[in-house]
C-alpha cells in the first residue's frame, strides 16, 4: 500500500507569538481562578497582609471566624484588628519575624468582632517575589473545641491523680507483664517499699508473694491481659521488713494515654481476718462449754 505524502498545506502550523501570548494568558487566568477558589473555599480563615500587617485580602472563613466583613477588614492592621491589648506586642513581633522571612507556627488567643475570644493555631508565611518579601500569608484555625477537650482531660487526670494518691486503700499501676508503673502512699505503707523501689520492678521478682501465691497472681494477670477484671482475691504480702499482712486485691484493665495498664487496689484485711479468727475461737469455746453443760446435767441434746 502506498503512503501519500503530506502536502505543504497539511503541515503542522506553529502558533504565532500573538496566539502564544493568548494561550499563556488563558493559562494564567485558569491558575488565578483555581487559586482564588482555593483561597475563598478554604475551611481555614486566611488573610493576606502587606509587610506592615495591613490587610490586603481575607476569605469567607475569616469573616465567619472573626465576624469582620470584607469592607471592615481591608486596610486595617491585622495585629490591631484581632489581637487583645495584652497580646498585641507579641502579634507585632510575629509579623516582624515573618517579614524577615521566617515561617511561624504558634497557638494563641484572638478577638472576635463581638469582643469574645477564640483559641486559634496560626501559621504565618512570607510571600516572596524576586527574592523579596512582598506580603504575608496567614492561616487561622479554630482550636477552641480541642482546647476544651484538652482542659477537660487535664482536669480528669488531676482528679484521678488526687484520688489515686490519697485513697485510703493502696492503689498501684502495672503493665501487662506485671511491672510496677506507679503506686500511691498507701501502697508504700502496706508493702514497706518506697515507690521508687517498686517502679520498674516486676512483682514476680520483688518477693512480695510466696511461690504458691505467685502462681495464683500470674493466672489473674492473664485474665487482665484478656481485658477482664479480677477480685476480690486474698493474698499474704511479704513486707520489706519481713512481716506479713493479709490483703484483698482487685484489678482492672485500664488505658492511660493510650497505654494498656492494670489498676490494682490493695486493702489490708489483717484486722478483719484476726477478728474472724477470734470470733471462730469464741464460737468454738461456746460450743464446747454447751457440750460440757449438757454432760453435767445429763442433757443429750441442746
Amino acid at each position: 500500500m502506498s503512503v501519500k505524502k503530506r502536502s505543504k498545506s497539511q503541515k503542522k502550523v506553529k502558533p504565532t507569538s500573538v496566539e502564544k501570548y493568548k494561550l499563556k494568558e488563558l493559562q494564567l487566568r485558569y491558575e488565578r481562578s483555581y487559586i482564588d477558589q482555593l483561597f475563598e473555599n478554604s475551611p481555614e480563615a486566611i488573610v493576606i497582609t502587606d509587610t506592615k500587617g495591613h490587610i490586603i485580602r481575607i476569605n469567607n472563613e475569616f469573616t465567619h471566624l472573626f465576624g469582620f466583613e470584607y469592607d471592615e477588614s481591608i486596610g486595617k492592621n491585622i495585629d490591631h484588628l484581632v489581637s487583645s491589648p495584652k497580646l498585641k506586642a507579641t502579634a507585632i513581633q510575629i509579623t516582624k519575624r515573618t517579614t524577615s522571612g521566617d515561617k511561624v507556627t504558634f497557638e494563641t488567643e484572638r478577638l472576635r468582632k463581638d469582643g469574645s475570644t477564640v483559641q486559634v493555631s496560626i501559621i504565618t508565611s512570607p510571600i516572596i517575589i524576586k527574592d523579596k518579601v512582598e506580603a504575608i500569608y496567614g492561616i487561622y484555625r479554630d482550636i477552641t473545641n480541642r482546647k476544651k477537650d484538652e482542659e477537660a482531660l487535664r482536669e480528669s487526670e488531676e482528679k484521678f491523680k488526687t484520688l489515686f494518691e490519697f485513697a485510703p486503700d493502696g492503689y498501684y499501676l502495672s503493665d501487662l507483664k506485671g511491672t510496677f508503673v506507679n503506686g500511691n502512699e498507701k501502697t508504700e505503707l502496706l508493702t514497706g517499699y518506697k515507690r521508687d523501689e517498686l517502679i520498674g520492678k516486676n512483682f514476680l521478682k520483688l518477693k512480695l508473694l510466696s511461690a504458691r501465691e505467685i502462681s495464683k497472681a500470674a493466672k489473674l494477670l492473664a485474665r487482665n491481659v484478656m481485658g477482664k477484671s479480677t477480685g476480690p482475691d486474698e493474698f499474704t504480702l511479704n513486707r520489706k521488713d519481713g512481716s506479713k499482712i493479709t490483703v484483698e486485691i482487685h484489678t482492672h484493665p485500664v488505658k492511660i494515654k493510650k497505654r494498656a495498664l492494670i489498676l490494682g487496689s490493695v486493702r489490708d484485711i489483717s484486722e478483719r481476718k484476726q477478728a474472724e479468727k477470734e470470733k471462730e475461737n469464741l464460737l468454738h469455746k461456746a460450743t464446747e462449754r454447751v457440750k460440757e453443760l449438757g454432760c453435767l446435767y445429763g442433757i443429750d441434746k441442746i
